[in-house]
């Protein structure tokens, strides 16, 4: 599974996310894996691995709470 990194692929999930047309989907607890995927098709807009990485970048995502939110719900039960 490939996705986009970078400023454009934040961009454009941050666009997208309130359509409710996309998900975060963190796969298998303790696998460090973050993808923003299309409920309808799978797609995936961004992917990121590892535990740091993907915590900086979510950090870097002011434009919708939700997501951190459910970042720190995974990793700090």
């Amino acid at each position: 599974m490939t996705g986009r990194i970078g400023q454009d692929a934040r961009l454009f999930a941050c666009q997208k996310w309130s359509d409710q047309e996309w998900y975060v989907d963190f796969g298998d607890k303790g696998s460090g894996r973050f993808m923003i995927r299309n409920r309808h098709t799978g797609d995936v807009c961004l992917a990121v691995q590892g535990d740091a990485a993907v915590e900086r970048l979510v950090v870097q995502l002011p434009c919708d709470e939700r997501i951190r939110n459910q970042w720190w719900k995974w990793v700090a039960p």
